[in-house]
């Protein structure tokens, strides 16, 4: 299959080439967003994984009746998923509209992209990561398994934001169109 093929945004009539990308070091700047997306999901991991350890560890049942914190956790998570793709989306919105005048050449303004593509990023994360974390301090604290399954759910999505070359490429792609 070809490029065009493969572009989830070939129904917006974006061009998609692959050679498309001027700014030095475009794979290091990937590597280094991985890095960044694993690390935070690494660290929930662990707690997540901490947590049920010292639940099975425990004479604990399981509270199958909610407390307040484990409803407050479900819907900081459950509205923390939509924020997570909504405001960095509407960070790159507005350096978007910051870069449309610019003069800049290709390769300084892709830069200038990718360092907001970072930036929204570790923002999306960030409010995926705060309300995982939540969670899974509401299953230590009640012992509701819905707790620590919103954690998980949130810990997926996390998972879900790791950037490939591709992904960026595209990216990269929609914020460049029309120039």
């Amino acid at each position: 299959m070809s490029d065009q093929q493969n572009n989830p945004y070939r129904s917006t009539g974006i061009k998609f080439e692959a050679t498309s990308i001027e700014c030095e070091n475009f794979e290091g700047i990937i590597r280094v967003n991985q890095i960044i997306v694993l690390a935070l999901t690494m660290g929930l991991a662990f707690f997540i994984g901490f947590a049920i350890f010292q639940f099975s560890q425990g004479n604990a049942l399981l509270n199958w009746k909610p407390s307040v914190l484990a409803v407050v956790g479900w819907v900081v998570g459950a509205s923390a998923i939509p924020a997570s793709f909504i405001i960095p989306s509407l960070m790159g919105h507005a350096t978007r509209q910051k870069e449309a005048s610019s003069n800049e050449s290709t390769a300084n303004l892709q830069s200038k992209f990718l360092q907001s593509y970072q930036s929204q990023l570790i923002v999306g994360c960030a409010l995926l990561e705060g309300p995982a974390f939540l969670n899974t301090y509401a299953f230590m604290a009640d012992n509701h398994p819905g707790s620590i399954a919103a954690a998980v759910v949130l810990a997926v999505v996390l998972l879900s934001r790791i950037p490939s070359r591709l992904r960026v490429q595209y990216w990269m792609a929609t914020q460049m169109e029309g120039r």
